[in-house]
């Protein structure tokens, strides 16, 4: 059996990437050096976060964890990247890397296009159509699928298509911006794409194609208006759809891929996100979501046609202040709504309703009322707390003294969620006054709900502590110092060998260091490593970097570097004077005298030397 694999290891000053069946890439380490130097980190991660200014450093929500407090840290010095939170860095390609989910030589390809640095030459062969590296050929079916469903749309078998985007009012610029596009009857993109050398396998990993029971392969989407699904970097990585006809479900997306999770993604933020300096509309349809841009709303998205979801919110706090949600404006909108206020206020996210004219969507609403009007409903969103209470009022008798607990309630329920302290007694007096209920009644329902969250924490039994492990301080302190200064490599050349140091990974940097005549500058060793195969090597050496202060001036680094010398050879001599004490402990159980007398006697130079000589 044929196994597909990458192997990545240094030759001859090449970066080596080889798929045992297809591809093989030679990347020469100045290619790689060039690459980097015109690849400006912050201008990368930009394109994928909105960097705020802090210092000399960029900040931002993590993309890799859930966070609300921003942690994850750029150095355009240094060209490197850190979370203080999940502790995940390292330089340009390895952000690329876990941003795309993509290999190193896909990373490689990709900044190399950006830059403009030629590596075309460097590649022999072609990716395997079975390898596991399927993910530029997922970008290039999604591709070629969009421009069979454009072409589709303009051709006579998409008249119907084209009719209904006429009644819908949605213009041919607007049309192309987006690409929109019809998938006709029978499977003609299957057809299509065989023809082309694409094999059934990975056209099912696209979701362009499904497999009947009876082994049958069909086109997923047959007579139904298509809609590219971009990612916020304007990547297209699923579809939507739309029927044309009366029947249900009306909507169809792409299933989950290697590159689409609807959960995550939502429509139009690629282009919207480049409008975004507050708040963000949010909206449940693509034909929603075209209105509005049509009309000039330009910071708008739409949830796919589904209910909103806690990532989708995180994907959303990256870019904006406020999420503003306009859904339909009958029941069902209406509920949708309250019931996704809960997940911004678990998410810690501020949130604005637009409640629409009964039975109007915010298609029609636009249409009907006129940009100007939309806008000012838009200005006056009620916030959770007011939507939440009036949807509520409408729902029950304020006058029946069991329907007003029952209102109290609800709005504790989502009121007990808010984190912060300040604002929930704020809230708190607003819903006394607008229920005429005392305050100590709702701080009563408050620590109910309390005691009650405590006793099921209790029941799970689990802790959460997220602590910066002290283990190894000293030493990654000095490797931090080695890694921005020459002179504490020289320090530590005179001082201490790399098998001195306790923790393995550290050990195998300062050995490469240390067998350096001058210091590489750090964006570029991370790549000169990789072929020491060294656990986390990237998230260890942003991490070392990135907990010493950047106000430190040479004197005072070439001190701490001294003091971690002379505290990493106490702890080897600790722990040499506890192996000892242990050996003499076992020689004296044996009765062993002679083993015993001489483990003294070493237990005794030990105990007299700084740990220099052990």
């Amino acid at each position: 059996m044929l196994l597909t694999c990458i192997i990545l290891h240094r030759c001859k000053n090449l970066y080596l990437i080889a798929v045992i069946i297809g591809v093989v890439m030679f990347f020469p380490e100045e290619v790689i050096e060039e690459i980097q130097q015109r690849a400006d980190i912050v201008e990368v991660i930009s394109h994928y976060l909105p960097l705020k200014k802090t210092g000399n450093l960029f900040k931002a929500l993590c993309p890799f964890h859930q966070e609300k407090t921003p942690s994850f840290m750029v150095n355009p010095q240094k060209q490197i990247f850190h979370c203080f939170g999940c502790g995940v860095g390292g330089n340009v390609f390895t952000f690329l890397m876990k941003q795309e989910n993509i290999s190193f030589p896909e990373a490689v390809e990709i900044l190399a296009k950006q830059t403009g640095v030629d590596i075309s030459h460097l590649v022999t062969g072609n990716i395997n159509k079975g390898s596991s590296e399927i993910t530029p050929k997922l970008y290039e079916l999604n591709e070629l699928a969009t421009a069979y469903y454009q072409n589709f749309l303009n051709r006579e078998e998409g008249k119907g298509a084209r009719e209904y985007l006429k009644k819908r009012k949605i213009s041919s610029e607007l049309i192309s911006k987006f690409r929109i596009g019809y998938a006709p009857f029978r499977n003609r993109l299957l057809t299509y794409l065989q023809k082309r050398g694409y094999k059934q396998e990975l056209l099912i990993k696209a979701g362009l194609i499904i497999k009947r029971e009876d082994g049958r392969e069909l086109d997923r989407f047959i007579n139904k208006l298509i809609f590219p699904l971009f990612n916020p970097q304007g990547r297209i990585v699923g579809f939507g759809s739309r029927r044309l006809d009366n029947q249900v479900p009306k909507y169809v997306n792409s299933p989950q891929t290697v590159l689409f999770n609807k959960s995550r993604y939502l429509y139009g933020l690629n282009f919207a996100r480049h409008f975004i300096k507050k708040d963000v509309i949010v909206v449940e349809g693509y034909l929603d979501l075209l209105a509005l841009v049509q009309f000039g709303i330009y910071n708008a998205v739409a949830c796919l046609g589904t209910a909103l979801t806690r990532q989708q919110i995180r994907v959303l706090q990256r870019y904006a202040e406020r999420c503003i949600i306009i859904y339909d404006g009958d029941r069902a909108g209406q509920e949708a709504s309250v019931r996704e206020l809960e997940l911004f206020i678990e998410e810690d996210v501020p949130v604005g309703v637009v409640e629409l004219p009964r039975g109007l969507d915010p298609d029609e609403c636009i249409r009907k009322e006129g940009k100007e009007r939309f806008i000012q409903r838009i200005e006056k969103a009620d916030d959770f707390f007011d939507y939440k209470l009036n949807f509520l009022s409408q729902r029950y008798d304020l006058e029946k003294a069991e329907d007003l607990a029952k209102v109290s309630k609800e709005m504790i329920s989502s009121l007990y969620k808010i984190g912060d302290a300040v604002l929930r007694d704020a809230y708190i007096k607003r819903l006394s006054r607008k229920l005429n209920i005392r305050e100590d009644s709702l701080y009563l329902e408050i620590e109910k709900l309390d005691a009650l969250d405590r006793k099921r924490q209790r029941k799970k039994n689990v802790s959460f502590k997220a602590s910066v492990p002290t283990q190894y301080r000293e030493e990654k302190i000095l490797l931090g110092l080695m890694l921005t200064e020459e002179e504490v490599i020289s320090l530590v050349r005179k001082s201490l060998k790399p098998d001195e140091f306790r923790n393995l990974s550290i050990g195998k940097i300062v050995r490469f260091l240390l067998s350096k005549e001058r210091r590489i500058p750090l964006s570029q060793l991370i790549e000169k490593l990789r072929k020491e195969e060294i656990e986390g090597l990237d998230s260890l050496i942003s991490s070392c970097v990135n907990q010493l202060e950047e106000s430190l001036d040479l004197n005072k680094k070439i001190s701490i570097a001294s003091d971690c010398i002379k505290r990493i050879k106490r702890k080897k001599r600790e722990a040499k004077l506890l192996d000892l004490q242990k050996r003499i402990e076992s020689a004296e159980e044996k009765e062993d005298e002679t083993l015993s007398s001489q483990l003294l006697e070493e237990y005794q130079r030990v105990l007299n030397t700084d740990g220099t000589d052990i």
